[in-house]
């Protein structure tokens, strides 16, 4: 999904009122997203807190704004920690993003070369990266620290307890409705809504 769907997207809305939810949208709607940038920013400085170096990015396809976005936050925040940004981003051309990215992980673990820890580019490529490291014999904390990005419900769960950074989805959601409602009813123009993101540490985690 890129910003050029929102202009197909036009052709079949017309002039009926519309909100985004997300970061892939156009210049000219309206829309409600949470920042990215911050939340992957602040993902490397609690890893760093933690004692981990190397920290790794995997995840994402290029031509994404959302991954643009988070890729911007992790670099600026690994370079103010004086550490070299390591990343692992599939191409446009990539179809089934998830077995990439499984395939990138296990590689990764593969070779020996064990990061401390891995910022995925969201909970969905986390938990292929947790099934890469378990083929392999190796399991987060214990032999790696792991963050993942959006907090979905699958997160939570005993068995996974993934550290991740929440996209305030019941704020965000709720945010647009109003938006939405409010051009129906009182005919505002356009509206840029940016929701703070939040780190929800689990146990996925832990001091070097």
């Amino acid at each position: 999904y890129s910003p050029q769907s929102q202009e197909r997207d036009t052709a079949l809305l017309g002039d009926l009122p519309c909100v985004y939810l997300g970061s892939n949208h156009g210049p000219s709607c309206s829309y409600v997203e949470v920042d990215n940038d911050l939340g992957a920013f602040e993902a490397s400085p609690y890893l760093c807190r933690l004692g981990h170096r190397p920290i790794v990015f995997l995840g994402g396809r290029t031509g994404s704004r959302t991954l643009e976005q988070r890729l911007a936050g992790y670099r600026r925040s690994m370079l103010m920690n004086g550490l070299t940004p390591y990343e692992f981003v599939a191409p446009e051309s990539v179809q089934k993003l998830r077995s990439w990215c499984y395939e990138q992980a296990e590689e990764l673990f593969r070779g020996g070369c064990i990061p401390d820890a891995v910022i995925a580019y969201s909970d969905a490529i986390a938990m292929q990266v947790l099934a890469a490291a378990e083929k392999h014999g190796l399991r987060a904390p214990e032999d790696f620290s792991i963050v993942g990005f959006d907090d979905i419900s699958i997160s939570m769960l005993p068995q996974i307890h993934l550290t991740s950074i929440s996209q305030q989805k019941s704020r965000t959601g709720r945010m647009a409705v109003e938006r939405l409602v409010a051009q129906i009813k009182d005919g505002i123009g356009q509206t840029a809504d940016i929701v703070q993101p939040e780190l929800m540490i689990r146990s996925s985690c832990r001091k070097k």
